[in-house]
């Protein structure tokens, strides 16, 4: 077996966004280590970032997606637009766990 050097890499990540990719990432068998490897690996071997930057909209419209993506799979996700749209949809949607 092959030895190689490893090394810690750390990231703060919105703590809503890493509960709904866990439960993504659990129903493919898949953890987040493996996951950041596979990526890290193939950037890498490749030199290319596998997809394109999203526009401020598309990243609000991904961030209010992720977030009740695990939880609500019936509801509807409203097309948010900017911040506010996103802070005031969160503040009528956010807390779900109360139910």
């Amino acid at each position: 077996m092959i030895e190689r050097n490893r090394s810690r890499f750390q990231v703060r990540i919105d703590s809503d966004l890493v509960s709904g990719v866990k439960a993504k990432l659990a129903q493919a068998g898949i953890d987040q280590q493996n996951i950041l490897n596979a990526f890290l690996t193939y950037v890498a071997y490749t030199q290319k970032i596998p997809f394109q930057k999203l526009t401020k909209r598309e990243e609000l419209q991904a961030k209010a997606a992720a977030i009740f993506a695990a939880d609500n799979e019936d509801k509807e996700i409203p097309e948010i637009t900017n911040e506010k749209d996103l802070e005031d949809w969160y503040a009528e949607n956010g807390d779900n766990d109360e139910e």
